[in-house]
């Protein structure tokens, strides 16, 4: 069973990075998981989170990348969402839209309220 959550309730279903001040060192946007745990203590793993959004858009240098969109894990090591590559000097701008998260629940996964952390980290601003 998979189950797509939008992210409506805590983050806008857009997001973006837009570096104004045209620093030459490199930033990233990571995100990373930890497991989903219920009242009960029963576990889904965080292996079984993606992300997925539509792909990426740049405006302005091409120092500026993101990943593409396809369903990605994040739980092992933070995953670089947005980046700028060192060295640039230039304003640029990487957005994504329709940014969602999905939950493979295991077909025997005990019924719950399940809750876990995601972090967003900045790097290098």
């Amino acid at each position: 069973m998979v189950f797509h959550i939008p992210l409506l309730e805590s983050f806008p279903s857009a997001w973006y990075c837009q570096d104004y001040r045209g620093i030459t060192s490199e930033w990233t946007l990571t995100i990373q998981t930890t497991d989903l745990t219920n009242e009960k203590s029963n576990v889904i793993s965080g292996s079984n989170l993606l992300i997925s959004h539509d792909p990426v858009v740049v405006e302005g240098d091409s120092s500026c990348t993101g990943d593409n969109g396809t369903a990605t894990q994040f739980y092992n090591a933070p995953y670089v969402l947005f980046a700028k590559a060192s060295g640039s000097n230039k304003i640029c701008k990487v957005s994504a839209d329709n940014v969602w998260l999905l939950v493979n629940v295991p077909a025997n996964q005990a019924p719950g309220n399940y809750s876990g952390t995601l972090t967003l980290t900045m790097n290098g601003f």
